[in-house]
C-alpha cells in the first residue's frame, strides 16, 4: 500500500499469494516502470487527432485530462471531438440563404454556402435560369428537341421518333404512323391521319403550324403525335374550341398573391398588383414606406419633424413654431406669460423658434431664476456719493446724503451749519466751527468749557502758574481776557516789561 501511494497510484487486492496487490496510475496519468511515480497523461500527444486536428479543432493538455477548443465552423460532439456544425439547420442561416428566389443552403466541412437550385446560374442573391438547351448542359437525345423551361428543361422526341427523348436512345424510329391500305386487288402503306409522307416514312402535321385547328381565341393549340389539343391559356377558363373566358383573378383573394397593402387590377388573362399609396414594393411584397428617409418624399416644413405612420406619415412643427406642419411659424412665447418660463423680473425676447429671458436691470440669474443684485454691497455696483447712504431696494437701490450733506445722493456737497449764526447761538462766549457733515462750537479766546456744545467759562490767566505779566506789572483778570498794570513810578505795556521812571 505504501509502495501505491508512493507512486500516486491506486491500489487494487490480489487474491494470489505472491503478488497480493496492484498497483494502478488513476485514469489520465501514466508511467514508464512499476517503480516510477505516476505522471499526466499527455492525451493530445497520445492521440493527434483527438480533437480533429488541425482542421476542426486544437487539443489543449490539462491535468489528468483535456479539452477540445473547436475552431469556426465546428463544435464538440457526441465524441467529445470537434463535429461540424451544419449551419442549414440553423433558421438564420438558412433563411438567409432562402431569403432570395431560388436558392437553397448547401452544408460544407467547417462553413456553408448559398447556392442557386439546379436549373439556375449565378450569384446566390440573384439567380436566374440557366438555359441548358443554349449551353449544352443537357442530356436530350440528338433526335430530340431540347425546350428549356424556368429551371429546368424538356427533351422532345423529333417527328417520326418516339421515346422519353432523354439519353442517346431516348428517341426511337417509330412505325405506328404507318397504314395498311387495301386497293384493289392489291395493297399499299399510307401515312395514318395527322402524319403524311410517302407511306414508308410519315412525319407527324403539326396541325398547330399550318392553322389546321379550330383552337379559339385565348386559347393555345398544343401539337400532339397525329393530332392537336386546344387548352385555354394561362388565365383563361372554358372549353378552348368554344370559348375562353378571363378569370378575374382579383375576384377572390384565392386566385391572386397580392400583398394586403396592394391593390388588384385585373387584365384580360392576368392581373397585375399595385402597391397602394404609402407602401412600396412589387404589388407582391409591399413594405411601408418612410416618407421622412428623405425631404423629398414629404412636405413637412424644415421647422417640422416628419414622423412615419402606417402607409402615410405626419408633420408635427418644432417646440417653438405653429402650424400644420407643412407650414409652420416662428410663435412668440413672449406674447403670454403661459407660455414661457420668465421670471416677473425677467424680460421675455422672442427668438427664432424659441425665447430667451434676461434678467431685468438690478437682477442677476439665467432669466428662469433671477435674485436681487444688491449694488450697495460693492462701490463698484452704485454711483451713490461718499458722504451717501447706499439703500438697496428690490431691482435697484438709492443713495440718500448723509447728516451734514445736502444733494440728490449722487452728489453730496457739505451744509456749512455756521452759516446761518444759529449754530451756537444758545452757548454764551462760543462761536460755530464747520466741519465736512457737521460743525462743533468752541470757546471764545480767553473762555473754557468742559463741554464747549453747553457752556463757556472765563479763563483766569492771572491764576496760571505762568505769569502772564511782567515781573513788576499786576495781572487784572476781565472776563474772556486779561490786562498787565505797571505800578505808579513804572511805564511799559505791562505784559512784556515795566521800566522805572528816572
Amino acid at each position: 500500500m505504501a509502495t501505491c501511494a508512493y507512486r500516486n497510484a491506486d491500489c487494487y487486492n490480489r487474491r494470489s499469494s505472491n503478488v497480493p496487490y496492484s498497483c494502478y496510475c488513476p485514469r489520465g496519468t501514466t508511467s514508464d516502470s512499476d517503480r516510477v511515480p505516476c505522471f499526466d497523461k499527455d492525451e493530445c500527444n497520445y492521440r493527434g487527432d483527438i480533437c480533429g486536428e488541425p482542421e476542426s479543432g486544437s487539443c489543449i493538455n490539462t491535468f489528468r485530462s483535456y479539452r477540445c477548443e473547436c475552431n469556426q465552423g465546428f463544435q464538440i460532439d457526441d465524441s467529445f471531438s470537434c463535429g461540424d456544425i451544419d449551419e442549414c439547420q440553423l433558421p438564420t442561416i438558412k433563411g438567409n440563404c432562402t431569403y432570395y428566389n431560388n436558392t437553397f443552403c448547401k452544408n460544407i466541412y467547417g462553413s456553408f454556402k448559398c447556392l442557386c437550385k439546379p436549373g439556375y446560374q449565378g450569384e446566390y442573391n440573384n439567380c436566374t435560369d440557366e438555359d441548358e438547351c443554349g449551353s449544352g448542359r443537357h442530356n436530350c437525345s440528338s433526335h430530340a428537341d431540347c425546350i428549356n423551361s424556368v429551371g429546368s428543361y424538356v427533351c422532345k422526341c423529333k417527328l417520326g421518333f418516339t421515346g422519353d427523348g432523354r439519353r442517346q436512345n431516348g428517341c426511337v424510329l417509330r412505325n405506328d404512323t404507318i397504314e395498311c391500305v387495301n386497293t384493289n386487288g392489291s395493297s399499299m402503306c399510307a401515312c395514318r391521319e395527322g402524319f403524311t409522307g410517302d407511306g414508308k416514312r410519315c412525319t407527324n402535321i403539326d396541325e398547330c403550324k399550318t392553322s389546321a385547328h379550330d383552337c379559339v381565341k385565348n386559347a393555345i393549340c398544343i401539337d400532339r403525335d397525329g393530332s392537336y389539343s386546344c387548352k385555354c391559356r394561362f388565365g383563361f377558363y372554358g372549353n378552348a374550341t368554344e370559348k375562353c373566358i378571363d378569370i378575374d383573378e382579383c375576384s377572390s383573394s384565392d386566385e391572386n398573391k397580392c400583398s394586403n397593402n396592394a391593390t388588384c387590377i385585373n387584365n384580360n388573362g392576368s392581373y397585375e398588383c399595385r402597391c397602394k399609396e404609402g407602401f412600396d414594393g412589387d404589388g407582391f411584397n409591399c413594405q411601408d414606406f418612410d416618407e421622412c428617409s428623405s425631404s423629398d418624399e414629404n412636405k413637412c416644413s424644415k421647422y417640422a419633424t416628419c414622423i412615419n405612420t402606417h402607409a402615410s406619415y405626419e408633420c408635427r412643427c418644432k417646440k417653438g413654431f405653429a402650424g400644420d406642419g407643412i407650414n409652420c411659424q416662428d410663435f412668440d412665447e413672449c406674447s403670454s406669460s403661459d407660455e414661457n418660463k420668465c421670471l416677473k423680473y425677467a424680460t421675455c425676447i422672442n427668438t427664432h423658434g424659441s425665447y430667451e429671458c434676461r434678467c431685468k436691470k438690478g437682477f442677476d440669474g439665467d432669466g428662469f431664476n433671477c435674485q436681487d443684485i444688491d449694488e450697495c454691497s460693492s462701490s463698484d455696483e452704485n454711483k451713490c456719493s461718499k458722504y451717501a447712504t447706499c439703500i438697496n431696494n428690490h431691482g435697484s437701490y438709492e443713495c440718500r446724503c448723509k447728516k451734514g450733506f445736502d444733494g440728490d445722493g449722487l452728489s453730496c456737497q457739505d451744509i456749512d451749519e455756521c452759516s446761518g449764526k444759529k449754530a451756537c447761538s444758545s452757548i454764551a462766549n462760543a462761536r460755530c466751527k464747520n466741519t465736512p457733515g457737521s460743525f462743533w462750537c468752541e470757546c471764545n479766546q480767553g473762555f473754557e468749557g468742559g463741554d464747549p456744545n453747553k457752556n463757556c467759562s472765563d479763563i483766569d490767566e492771572c491764576s496760571n502758574e505762568e505769569y502772564p505779566c511782567a515781573e513788576q506789572a499786576t495781572c487784572v483778570n476781565n472776563e474772556g481776557g486779561f490786562e498787565c498794570v505797571c505800578p505808579e513810578g513804572y511805564v511799559g505795556d505791562g505784559k512784556d516789561y515795566c521800566t522805572g521812571i528816572s
